[in-house]
């Protein structure tokens, strides 16, 4: 309101001063006027007078600029510009008074433009305040994500101190035990018969270290390769859930050169999310896993012939899913989850 209020008492104001400067252009005019239209001015308009019509077409002129645009803002300030022409005969053939031409034609022409400068403004104010609000929520989105991730992580810790105490420390004091057993054992069977026991311990303890090593850091990823890393982890749990597993990669290892190992290793726990929900709650007995590009981007997709997106399964896996699109936000890719298109089943899909 206040720029529109600053803009009329501007072209206002420029109207009335350029008439006062040019009284000799404008007396030109009304003559021209009064010769063409047979009548002829016996006095001339006061100044309040001319200065009303200025403020009038000075008003209508903005309004037309403000909501008009393009061919429609044309045609309507040059219809302005006439009717301030019928004006003057009008004022001519009806009360022999002349007003002033150029100040209502300045106050029609830069009504307009100032109409449409007001337009423009306002279109950018709202398209900075939109992209503001963007802005706003992008950022508490992430700030979100950010303490999403490290409740998220907290969590990870717990598991991970769970598994070495489960995994771990247990059978090192079956072993103790063991040994403890083996010193008093007497006779050589038993001793022999313990011996076997703690390797047997020992090995296991072994495999959990490994375990709780490859969750901490997955070796697999450095010795092997990307591909591979995906493709054995597909099999690690086929292996502990039993169902088919059927990889194939379209792409090769120069394909993730871009990606630093970090980023690798993000995607890397995002395929071993989808693969954890498959076995805890798909009930599959086919996994099927493709790495390909489509339009310019890696797409790595996960099949599974499980019972699908029903309510007890997006439910129990929704916190799956919440994991690893926060994961996936953060190197600006995407993840999708959508029923299969034959059959019961979900598709998995990551796009990098």
């Amino acid at each position: 309101m206040a720029l529109a209020l600053c803009s009329l008492s501007l072209v206002t104001t420029l109207a009335w001063l350029t008439g006062e400067s040019l009284t000799e252009f404008d007396a030109g005019l009304i003559a021209m006027l009064s010769s063409a239209s047979g009548f002829s001015a016996s006095s001339t308009s006061n100044g309040w007078i001319r200065l009303l019509l200025d403020i009038v077409f000075a008003v209508t002129a903005i309004f037309v600029g403000l909501k008009l645009e393009g061919k429609s803002r044309l045609i309507a300030g040059a219809q302005i510009v006439v009717i301030s022409i019928i004006l003057q005969v009008v004022c001519l053939h009806l009360f022999a008074m002349a007003t002033s031409p150029i100040s209502l034609f300045l106050a029609a022409i830069a009504g307009v433009y100032a109409g449409a400068a007001l337009r423009w403004y306002r279109h950018t104010r709202e398209r900075m305040d939109s992209q503001s609000q963007e802005i706003a929520i992008r950022n508490e989105e992430l700030i979100r994500s950010q303490l999403q991730l490290i409740r998220e992580d907290e969590i990870e810790r717990r598991v991970l101190a769970g598994d070495i105490n489960d995994q771990v420390l247990n059978d090192v004091k079956a072993v103790r035990q063991k040994l403890q057993s083996l010193r008093e054992a007497a006779d050589t069977t038993s001793k022999d018969r313990l011996a076997v026991e703690v390797d047997e311990l020992l090995s296991s303890s072994m495999t959990g270290i490994r375990d709780v090593m490859d969750n901490l850091s997955p070796a697999v990823l450095e010795h092997l390769g990307f591909i591979e890393a995906v493709e054995d982890v597909l099999r690690k749990g086929a292996e502990k859930s039993g169902y088919k597993v059927r990889f194939k990669s379209e792409l090769g290892p120069e394909d993730f050169n871009h990606l630093s190992s970090t980023e690798l290793t993000m995607i890397y726990r995002i395929v071993q999310e989808s693969v954890n929900n498959i076995r805890k709650h798909s009930r599959a007995a086919k996994v099927r896993c493709l790495i390909g590009r489509r339009d310019g981007h890696i797409h790595i997709t996960i099949a599974d012939d499980g019972v699908g997106l029903g309510d007890n399964a997006v439910g129990n896996g929704s916190r799956g899913l919440e994991y690893m699109q926060q994961r996936a936000s953060i190197l600006g890719a995407r993840v999708s989850l959508r029923p299969a298109e034959k059959g019961t089943g979900t598709v998995v899909d990551i796009c990098l």
